[in-house]
């Protein structure tokens, strides 16, 4: 019975849906394989920095001692392990604890709680586990051998091997308990009513810091040569510092470590792992009470926002599209976390008028990724029993959305802290982008069930990523342009123009001979007779 339990929450664990099934979801081969993969080119990339033979051919005298910089280097691997992990867990969060499922389903059954509680706890054991040896398998053996590759013998490699895999095995496991204490501190502390709104500000903000610790790894090296000589104090109160400091003492060079750091860590290490677990004891037992549940009051909306559209469909979807955004966790978990994400980028690159493209362009594909996925339990059913859509009604339902959110979250903030010319660009840039990615858009969203793997998903990540690069740039060079010589604000105004003005030419020639409402690309299991 043990062993079923522990396949049980661990399948539930790694499935990537919010229902059961039957098996594990299909894609998480490739979600493992894609967590793996950026360890393995950062490592890779290395080599350019250690290559004896290329340092020869340059001319760059060759160092003969590589420890000392491989500790900086080894620093920005532990940060992405310690990343990575933060963020899967607080993406899983809602899956650790028991939800009502459990206690309706395993509540009754004459199995012991204590045999429920430990098979729960096995299961995260086994599933952190390999996930954290997963996102760290490629530079576990990479780097090491990177870094001893001109040195004689296979000792140095085994040294620098074990010393790496202990630090990014600490690094990650403590990442992952102070998450987890996070969550206790709330389940323990927090009123049930609140308990989701607060789970939602919490994982976003600790999303945010891991992602800004993230991006500023690069400064790894300057913050463990200022740690060591003691010049910086708040250095030495980074965590990774502290695990990135145990690299001297388990290869044998007190000279690269840091005094009293390590130990630090370690006791950090043991504190958020009791917390962890106190955390969870309390969490598992008001999710068995059912006191986890969320609330099923209803928000009051006001009724001109509720009731926005030109058709009865349009109203009841928006209505409906709206209320499953902000009700549903996972769907404005995504939504904050791809918007902060934007706005943490765009601080980190130091021009402030950029912000707003980089913000702008997050949400608005942030909420069209989010309309793809599905509401829970399936929703779709009404809609597909009585909607008899006409042409461009589910756009207009995803147009009104997407630029209520974008004007409330992101241009009027611009409108007060920037330039007008600012406002003016970030408005018509996103304008066309809203357009470009609602061509095709034949859904009422949040009611599609999401489709398999398919390849074009590569391409469309790609875009995204080119994306999220061009825009903020192209968007700061016309704005600057305009600042300079307002008259040239009239060249994007008209080119905006056009593009909406004649979208409805590119939307015939996209969705020429197809329905105007789709739900799935598969057979329909439910059929609407017209008689």
């Amino acid at each position: 019975m043990f062993r079923v339990l522990v396949k049980h929450f661990a399948r539930r664990l790694a499935q990537s849906g919010g229902e059961e099934s039957g098996d594990v979801d299909m894609s998480l081969g490739a979600g493992l394989a894609l967590l793996a993969a950026p360890g393995v080119f950062i490592a890779i990339g290395l080599l350019d920095r250690y290559s004896s033979l290329l340092n020869y051919f340059r001319g760059v005298p060759i160092i003969q001692d590589n420890y000392p910089r491989a500790v900086g280097d080894g620093y920005g691997l532990l940060v992405f392990s310690m990343a990575v992990t933060g963020l899967v867990t607080l993406w899983k969060w809602d899956r650790i604890l028991p939800d009502p499922a459990d206690r309706l389903n395993l509540g009754p059954l004459p199995i012991p709680e204590r045999t429920v509680f430990l098979s729960s706890l096995a299961a995260i054991a086994l599933v952190v586990g390999v996930f954290i040896l997963d996102v760290n398998a490629g530079s576990m053996f990479l780097f090491p051998m990177v870094v001893t590759a001109d040195q004689q013998g296979i000792l140095p490699f085994l040294k620098l091997l074990s010393a790496h895999l202990v630090v990014l095995i600490l690094g990650s496991l403590f990442t992952f308990c102070a998450c987890f204490s996070l969550m206790g501190a709330l389940v323990a502390l927090s009123p049930p009513a609140w308990f989701s709104g607060l789970s939602l500000v919490l994982r976003s903000v600790s999303g945010f810091a891991l992602l800004a610790m993230w991006l500023t790894s690069g400064q790894g090296r300057g913050w463990m040569r200022l740690a060591r000589s003691g010049a910086a104090s708040w250095q030495q109160w980074v965590p990774p510092v502290w695990f990135a400091s145990l690299y001297g003492p388990l290869v044998g060079r007190p000279d690269v470590g840091i005094d009293g750091l390590w130990q630090r860590g370690l006791a950090a290490l043991g504190i958020a792992f009791l917390l962890a677990m106190g955390g969870y004891a309390v969490g598992y037992r008001r999710g068995m009470d059912g006191r986890l549940a969320r609330s099923a009051k209803r928000r009051k909306w006001p009724r001109w926002l509720l009731t926005q559209g030109s058709t009865p469909l349009e109203r009841a979807a928006f209505r409906f599209s709206l209320q499953t955004l902000w009700r549903s966790e996972r769907h404005s978990l995504l939504v904050v976390a791809l918007l902060g994400s934007g706005l943490v980028f765009g601080v980190m690159q130091g021009d402030a008028e950029r912000i707003p493209f980089y913000a702008g362009f997050s949400l608005i594909v942030a909420l069209r990724i989010a309309f793809s996925v599905p509401a829970l339990p399936a929703a779709n059913w009404p809609f597909r029993l009585l909607a008899v859509a006409r042409e461009g009604e589910p756009a207009q339902v995803a147009r009104r959305l997407l630029w209520m959110h974008f004007a409330l979250l992101v241009v009027v903030p611009t409108a007060v802290l920037c330039p007008p010319a600012v406002t003016l660009v970030l408005f018509l840039i996103h304008a066309v982008l809203i357009e470009a990615l609602l061509l095709d858009f034949r859904q009422i969203p949040f009611t599609v069930r999401p489709p398999g793997f398919r390849s074009n998903r590569l391409v469309h990540a790609l875009l995204a990523l080119t994306g999220m690069g061009l825009i903020p740039w192209a968007g700061g060079h016309v704005a600057q342009s305009i600042l300079v010589m307002p008259i040239r604000a009239l060249l994007p105004c008209a080119a905006a123009f056009l593009l909406v003005r004649y979208r409805h030419h590119a939307v015939e020639a996209v969705t020429s001979g197809k329905p105007p409402l789709v739900f799935e690309d598969g057979v329909e299991d439910v059929i609407r007779l017209r008689l």
